[in-house]
């Protein structure tokens, strides 16, 4: 698949390049089956809880119409799922069969006062596309943890993205680890009003000749609002990892906090990861910053491990997978320990 990267622009305003499929891999793309409209995972999704209106909210973060976009709309099928249970938690596991296409539109609403926690494990099998849009709206003083494993096979490709609307004092927090050995762009937009607050941490553990390009908006609209957003990125091989992040903090969100930081660990000559954060400040009344660091293993690590008789590859797993155990230190403790199961066994693989 020839991919060719755009540069971003960094105003909220613009809109944010895709890289380029060539026509000859869309049409491939396509051309593997009609779009499956009943797929068992979202009607067992859907069952699960009371279908509502489409909410108006949804309307407000429509952020960007693209090609990939204009599918779910023209070829998809649309789900409409509202929580309203003080506490929720569902678990899915989801496998696209190879060669599959498949397009769709979530758009979910966590009630006042309600907490929902949702783990979602998406395997896409060989030469599948996977196209996927989750809309969030967060009402008052809701919260909702948001729990994705992708784990796309070779030559298969996957879109995934989440738009979350946070009234005041809702709270958000993604969880998001990127295994895939595939062609995947994720992308995060958060809105947030008085109080809110989001949070987000992604993991990418790539190698062979995957490729994943990431953005993320954080829009601070109210008073008070915080966000904090963290990448880490390992790459080996020939993998490649892109990573866009822009927080916007408007002229009347003071009070706002708001950070972002991405950590690029590179093993190999041929491998590539890059961040680009950005902020807009529209307030000085704020406390925001960014930082982004790219580096492979530190000399004094090693020596310190190999004095005391660790072999260099079992040192070198270990350092990874302490950046990776302190990475999800806020996550819960149970679907943390399954989290780290499937970084630790790709650690294992990388060495």
């Amino acid at each position: 698949m020839a991919i060719e990267i755009k540069n971003y622009p960094t105003n909220k305003s613009e809109d944010w390049r895709y890289f380029n499929l060539k026509p000859e891999k869309v049409k491939e793309v396509l051309s593997f089956n009609e779009f499956d409209n009943e797929t068992v995972f979202f009607k067992k999704l859907a069952e699960k809880i009371e279908h509502k209106k489409y909410s108006q909210f949804f309307n407000e973060i429509d952020y960007q119409k693209d090609f990939f976009k204009n599918l779910i709309i023209e070829k998809g099928r649309f789900e409409k799922v509202v929580f309203e249970e003080k506490e929720n938690s569902i678990n899915e596991y989801f496998i696209l069969d190879s060669g599959k296409t498949l397009s769709r539109q979530v758009d979910i609403t966590v009630k006042p006062d309600c907490k929902t926690v949702l783990t979602i494990f998406f395997k896409p099998l060989e030469n599948s596309f996977l196209n996927l849009l989750f809309n969030f709206l967060v009402m008052e003083n809701a919260e909702l943890r948001l729990n994705i494993i992708l784990d796309g096979e070779e030559n298969s490709l996957l879109f995934f993205r989440t738009n979350h609307k946070l009234l005041e004092n809702a709270k958000s927090s993604v969880f998001l680890l990127q295994l895939a050995d595939s062609f995947t762009r994720i992308e995060t937009m958060a809105n947030l009003e008085n109080g809110a607050e989001f949070n987000r941490y992604q993991t990418n553990i790539l190698n062979n000749s995957s490729f994943t390009d990431t953005l993320f908006k954080a829009f601070h609209y109210g008073e008070k609002s915080k966000s904090e957003i963290n990448n880490l990125s390992i790459v080996q091989d020939k993998a490649k990892s892109i990573l866009n992040g822009l927080l916007f903090i408007d002229e009347k969100a003071k009070n706002t906090k708001a950070f972002q930081s991405a950590r690029n660990i590179i093993l190999s000559e041929e491998s590539y990861s890059v961040s680009y954060p950005q902020l807009e400040i529209l307030n000085p009344d704020v406390e925001c910053s960014h930082g982004t660091s790219m580096h492979s293993f530190e000399d004094s690590q090693l020596f310190y491990l190999k004095s005391r008789g660790i072999d260099e590859k079992e040192a070198k797993a270990m350092i990874l997978n302490g950046y990776i155990d302190f990475f999800y230190k806020n996550m819960d403790n149970k679907i943390k320990k399954y989290f780290l199961d499937f970084c630790h066994r790709k650690i294992k693989e990388l060495m």
